[in-house]
């Protein structure tokens, strides 16, 4: 737990109460004048990263029943957004106090991938329609892209929401529509606050055939060709470069709790005939199904925070601060109560820990389980 408090998380944005008191602790200010500190104490090493989690779109969480937008899905609630939130958060980043800082700024979670990936949700088929998302996160880039030393990454959702063909096509133009005439952006982050590991080692291919039938005819792929977040971040970055965007454009990854380590881990390929057995007893990801996201049994912290791990990955970032809580068991989200069953999939229960404190509380036993599971381990 100590190794765990002396790694980099980010400070999550959500509201505009939080500007000024995260969580009911330091502002944005104050947690700038700690890392100034830190980067003065340095000298001439390696500048110091802030990372920054900017969520407070106009109408955000379209697929929740229990969205905590703060401003309206309307053209006042963008207008809003602009001067109540983001001209705030770029003020004090563009204190000359704080240049010799680094900030990145990750833009937006769960927004323009929930659009594309939920086009029957009546929220998010607002969302797409009155162009409020558009609009907002253009916004976004170009308020906070002004800032010299800011460096704005967009949300690009994960690989088990948006990595089937029918979705991540959309989902470039998307990015493309919401780029156009703006300062642009430095990269995209995938898998933010969410479980996917890095790489499936043992699933390298979905394309494999076990008893004549692919991997991805089986429940967990669900015919999804991007099994993990090594593979959707080189499939993103290779399509982005060829819709248009600069080629030296990089991505980042979420490693807070994608670690799956611990007793459950697999340590070998499944020698099983049957493809679904095959598949469950190979993967890392202990999840019950790949769109759960809310407190998951049995996970664990990954990779270290890390620059330029991988080609084209920017780095491994801790998006998540490991054991704060997505929602409460028994809160409005029914993805957070242990004992909620989709009424259209009978199998794929939520899979969320039971006891779960609030969004954003701490979470002492919860931060436990996430330190024996790391993996690698601590």
């Amino acid at each position: 737990m100590r190794k765990v408090a002396f790694q980099p998380t980010a400070l999550w944005l959500d509201s505009m109460a939080a500007i000024g008191s995260v969580r009911g602790g330091l502002g944005l200010r104050q947690h700038l004048d700690r890392a100034l500190v830190q980067a003065l104490s340095q000298g001439n090493m390696d500048p110091v990263v802030v990372t920054l989690v900017v969520s407070d779109l106009p109408g955000k969480d379209c697929t929740s029943i229990a969205s905590t937008a703060e401003f309206p899905m309307t053209a006042d609630g963008v207008a809003a957004y602009k001067n109540q939130f983001l001209d705030p958060i770029a003020a004090i980043l563009d204190d000359p106090r704080y240049a010799p800082l680094r900030i990145v700024t990750l833009v937006e979670p769960e927004t323009l991938g929930s659009m594309v990936s939920w086009p029957q949700e009546p929220p998010c088929v607002e969302a797409r329609t009155s162009g409020v998302y558009v609009q907002g996160i253009r916004q976004a880039i170009a308020t906070l892209g002004a800032v010299p030393n800011v460096y704005v990454y967009l949300d690009a959702a994960r690989s088990s929401v948006t990595g089937w063909t029918e979705v991540s096509g959309p989902l470039i133009d998307l990015f493309g529509e919401v780029v156009e005439g703006t300062p642009g952006v430095h990269g995209f982050v995938t898998n933010v606050a969410n479980y996917v590991p890095v790489e499936e080692i043992f699933l390298p291919d979905t394309t494999k055939l076990v008893a004549g039938a692919p991997l991805y005819w089986t429940r967990w792929v669900d015919w999804n060709p991007h099994i993990d977040e090594d593979d959707y971040t080189r499939f993103l970055r290779a399509a982005l470069i060829e819709a248009g965007f600069p080629s030296d454009i990089g991505t980042l990854i979420d490693t807070s709790r994608n670690g799956w380590g611990g007793s459950a881990r697999p340590a070998a390929v499944s020698a099983s005939f049957d493809v679904n057995t095959y598949v469950d007893q190979s993967r890392l990801d202990r999840r019950i199904n790949r769109y759960n996201w809310c407190n998951q049994l049995n996970a664990g912290i990954g990779e270290r925070p890390a620059a330029a791990p991988r080609p084209g990955v920017d780095a491994y970032i801790w998006a998540r601060p490991p054991g704060e809580s997505d929602g409460a068991s028994d809160g409005p989200n029914r993805w957070c109560d242990p004992n909620y069953t989709p009424p259209s999939g009978g199998w794929r229960p939520s899979g969320a820990t039971p006891g779960a404190p609030g969004y954003g509380i701490f979470w002492p036993s919860y931060f436990r389980d996430l330190v024996r599971n790391a993996y690698p381990p601590l």
